[in-house]
């Protein structure tokens, strides 16, 4: 007789464990919040994680699709869409039913329709899940095994990653775009916004460039229909926007100007003007960040004209929060121009703007705007005035509200430690500073960081206090970190 015993899902990240027969989960419990997970250093891909690199080691490539789609969070439908193949196949993949994933074109085909780079896959053709992460030395082995010579003068991580991109193929893009392909570029913006709060800019800086330029190649050279048209012109330009938030905070400001220039563009060609008071904002804040860096008020003033530019294309539209963000960057820009009047009236219009309520459609790079940015931004109208206490309350309050995100909880932290050394306090400061340099040491790559951290490394150059000369070397070292990268 034929059993009738019912067929047990197991998860294909770790056999062990079952998968609940009545869920849609690719992997179990345990393995699903893992493939989420931020990687230390720096990301290969968007959707890197320890897990992946864990099973492309252990050659256990028919968990990467099931590990794929848990960290994108696409359905079995939208991976099959971009792969190429049935939904069914592709869940069989899932549960290892099928080993056609193990035949090499097979598994090629995959990587490239999700577009899996190849140092990515750098753990599967080594056996070792940090291979990833081992720099000049692993891609040195591959190119002596491909019979390139690494011996000649100047070989580095530019000189490797230009020989391996000239051997190997380069990004592909598919021949038509279809939902499928929109909703796996969705997840990437997701995800970049995700892990850019964790590790920061810097390391997800190469990954997001890769993303952005192959919707860009995709609205070049693909086909599709006019509505695939309009939502992939819309994605490619929220793409740049966020890609040039990395850029940003790695301290790559022409880049980010150039990534946001190409954003408006597209926005104004898809006649969106939400996307584009989000280019033009974000272009304010760059130059208000210039200005910081002390780059002169020339730059200070470009910020003040590209909000005064976003306020003008939102004007009519019906968006508190959206308002409130461009009175965000009339505040910025006044402050670094020493015009205290029209900083507070700034943070006026953002409380105003707010009171009326956010509305339910507010698209999610809108969040930040909240109740309490406008109270920090208040107690910054009233440091103005001198009163530092306020300023120091701003900042912890600021970093109550960034407590899950640590890259914008160091940003917070290094806010406060600036304020206290500026108030004198170079005791507090250097001990609040040391927070955020373990910060970084720890994982967070992000120069805007180090930038916000500077005064008080001025301030400890003229210290004789304890920790003073420890804080110095630190700092000197993050710094030169984040440079080389």
């Amino acid at each position: 007789m034929p059993s009738t015993r019912a067929y047990v899902r197991r998860c294909s990240a770790c056999p062990q464990r079952r998968l609940a027969s009545h869920r849609e989960e690719p992997l179990c419990a345990v393995c699903m919040p893992q493939a989420r997970e931020a990687v230390p250093g720096t990301f290969t891909w968007a959707f890197d994680s320890p897990l992946m690199r864990r099973v492309l080691a252990e050659h256990n490539v028919g968990a990467v699709p099931a590990v794929f789609r848990a960290a994108s969070g696409l359905s079995l439908y939208d991976v099959a869409g971009l792969a190429g193949r049935s939904k069914d196949t592709i869940g069989s993949y899932e549960l290892g039913k099928r080993c056609a994933l193990h035949d090499d074109r097979a598994f090629g085909e995959f990587a490239a329709a999700v577009d899996l780079p190849y140092v990515a896959m750098l753990p599967y053709f080594f056996r070792d899940p940090d291979a990833a992460l081992a720099g000049d030395s692993v891609l040195a082995a591959l190119l002596e095994a491909l019979g390139v010579d690494v011996n000649r003068r100047g070989f580095g991580g530019l000189a490797a990653g230009t020989a391996v991109a000239a051997m190997l193929p380069e990004v592909s893009v598919p021949a038509r775009v279809t939902a499928s392909h929109i909703r796996y570029l969705e997840a990437c913006e997701t995800t970049l916004i995700s892990q850019d709060r964790q590790v920061g800019g810097a390391a997800l800086l190469r990954s997001g460039l890769r993303v952005s330029q192959r919707a860009r190649r995709m609205l070049d050279e693909s086909s599709f229909t006019d509505t695939i048209k309009s939502q992939l012109r819309w994605v490619t330009g929220d793409l740049g926007l966020i890609v040039g938030q990395l850029a940003r905070d790695s301290g790559h400001f022409a880049l980010a100007q150039r990534l946001y220039r190409e954003a408006q563009l597209l926005a104004s060609a898809a006649g969106d003007t939400v996307l584009r008071v989000h280019a033009l904002a974000n272009m304010s804040e760059l130059s208000y960040d210039m200005a910081l860096a002390g780059s002169g008020k020339n730059h200070a003033r470009d910020a003040l004209l590209l909000a005064n530019q976003a306020a003008d294309v939102a004007r009519r539209y019906p968006m508190p929060r959206l308002h409130a963000a461009v009175a965000l960057r009339h505040a910025n820009a006044a402050s670094q121009l020493g015009d205290v009047a029209s900083f507070r009236s700034a943070v006026t219009r953002m409380r105003r703007e707010l009171d009326r309520g956010a509305g339910t459609g507010d698209p999610a790079w809108l969040w930040f705007v909240s109740d309490t940015l406008v109270t920090v931004y208040e107690a910054r109208s009233r440091a103005s005035q001198g009163n530092l206490d306020a300023a120091g309350a701003a900042c912890m309050t600021s970093l109550d509200d960034a407590v899950r995100s640590p890259r914008n909880s160091a940003l917070r932290r290094a806010q406060l430690a600036t304020t206290l050394a500026n108030g004198g306090d170079t005791t507090s400061a250097l001990s609040e500073g040391t927070t955020v340099l373990s910060a970084l040491e720890g994982g967070v790559r992000s120069v805007r960081v180090l930038n916000e951290l500077r005064p008080v490394r001025v301030a400890a150059g003229a210290s004789k206090k304890a920790g003073a000369a420890e804080f110095r070397s630190r700092f000197d070292a993050a710094n030169l970190t984040l440079t080389a990268a």
